[in-house]
């Protein structure tokens, strides 16, 4: 997919160059007042600091045909060196040569060459050509359909030498089909009537030694006469891998996770039945063996009662295990009655006033969903009475503007979401973790609504098309 994006022409790394490069650099508000310069520039002219020159303006008319405001009415003629009085810098009277080399609605870049008729520090031509030179960057100016200037970094990126790139057809360098998307952006430069912008895509380059990703930008320019483009280009190619591999590594994550989840399920399924149909069915039948002993004597009957309640006590323990791990209810009736019979037995335990709403004629939902809204409700549930210290519950379940939605609601003491949120992405809090990753790996969206003293919220919801299906019987 190529990406673009418009924004002001900029300087091309300018000021960092110039500084290497020897030259001075200034940035410029539209009146002709000075922003910001660099250190070199500043010592060049005798200045101790930035704050001396800054606010200072380049005059008009000198002479008016090549004053400041005409320069830069007729930017983007790059290449084209002026000379400009210093104005409000004290008694010194200045006049610097200097090139336009950047343009924005806020501000000018001006690369200085020299100043005070005869003192020049560089050739402008050629010290804008070493800047190019030097950048780690690719750098071209294209015109037609041709290179007219490369500089060593693209020459490399796209194995060739730079003579062999001088003349040769730009288009022949880039993927055939992203072409005509680089061709529309340089005809929307060209159209352009306001401040020269310059567009910055993402495009795919054809090297010597195979395909590469670029970030390029693009700005239209003059040169030896004639309307050309300048770009520079950023070889992005290891990130893009970097970026798929990690979008690869994260969709067999997510895959991975949604399995171990249907192979727990399944586990719990597996267990809740074996508990429930094998250990339960052995421990009734010796509960009712020991129950026949005990009518054989009253002496034999005080001494089963012990052994007896103890079964009976173990009996309920297993059913309480089993229904945990997964109750049957769920597959056989569905979320509505799961939710009702799980909410109803933690309020009986844990002494809370409870309000279940669910919609009338709610549907049964597909297997997975049905098991994602109700481990989130019994994780809810199961927080609010280990940790709200709250006195009531509401839960509702239905259907608000084409998603299913399960809300849990109570009256305790409330949290900071922020800290929670904090200890969850740390590890701390397994249980919102777990219900963040459930949700997420099911395509539904979790939110949670808390504040010290304010009580707690929970909303869970999935829209309507990713949740019907045909449940599994158990």
């Amino acid at each position: 997919m190529n990406n673009v994006a418009l924004q002001p022409a900029g300087s091309f790394e300018t000021r960092q160059l110039a500084d290497i490069a020897g030259a001075g650099w200034l940035r410029i508000d539209p009146r002709g007042v000075i922003l910001d310069a660099n250190k070199l520039l500043l010592k060049k002219l005798g200045f101790q600091s930035i704050d001396e020159l800054t606010g200072c303006t380049l005059e008009d008319g000198v002479p008016p045909e090549t004053s400041f405001t005409s320069a830069a009415a007729q930017y983007p003629e790059t290449w084209c060196q002026q000379e400009y009085r210093l104005r409000d810098a004290g008694d010194i009277d200045i006049v610097l040569q200097a090139v336009v080399v950047g343009r924005a609605p806020s501000h000018f870049e001006l690369l200085v060459t020299g100043h005070n008729a005869n003192v020049t520090w560089c050739h402008t031509e050629q010290r804008v050509r070493q800047l190019m030179d030097i950048s780690q960057n690719g750098v071209c100016i294209t015109s037609g359909d041709e290179f007219l200037y490369v500089n060593a970094a693209l020459a490399e990126m796209l194995d060739y030498r730079t003579d062999e790139l001088i003349g040769y057809p730009c288009n022949k360098v880039f993927a055939e089909e992203d072409v005509p998307f680089l061709e529309a952006h340089r005809e929307r430069l060209l159209q352009q009537d306001d401040a020269p912008l310059e567009v910055t895509i993402q495009i795919r380059m054809v090297a010597n030694s195979g395909s590469r990703d670029v970030r390029m930008r693009v700005a239209l320019t003059e040169f030896g006469g004639r309307k050309a483009f300048v770009a520079t280009i950023l070889d992005i190619t290891d990130q893009r891998r970097g970026e798929k591999a990690l979008r690869d590594y994260a969709r067999r994550l997510r895959l991975l996770s949604r399995q171990v989840l249907a192979v727990q399920e399944d586990e719990r399924r597996n267990l809740a039945r074996e508990l429930h149909d094998e250990i339960g069915q052995q421990l009734t039948f010796l509960k009712l063996s020991l129950a026949q002993l005990s009518k054989r004597g009253e002496t034999l009957e005080r001494d089963l009662e012990e052994p007896l309640a103890g079964i009976s006590s173990l009996m309920q323990q297993v059913r309480a295990i089993s229904l945990d791990l997964r109750p049957s209810m769920l597959d056989d009736l569905g979320l509505t009655a799961a939710i009702r019979w799980y909410v109803g037995r933690v309020a009986k335990l844990a002494g809370l006033v409870t309000e279940i709403q669910v919609e009338a004629d709610f549907p049964r939902l597909s297997t997975d969903v049905e098991t994602l809204f109700f481990r989130i409700a019994q994780e809810a549930v199961t927080n609010v009475m280990r940790h709200a210290g709250a006195g009531s519950l509401h839960l509702f379940l239905g259907i608000v503007d084409d998603v299913f939605e399960l809300r849990v609601v109570d009256d305790g003491i409330g949290f900071d979401p922020v800290v929670v949120q904090g200890k969850a992405s740390r590890g701390k809090s397994a249980g919102l973790l777990g219900m963040q990753e459930r949700a997420s790996l099911a395509g539904a969206c979790l939110e949670l609504e808390s504040g010290v003293g304010g009580g707690t919220c929970l909303k869970l919801t999935i829209p309507t098309s990713r949740a019907l299906g045909h449940p599994r019987q158990s």
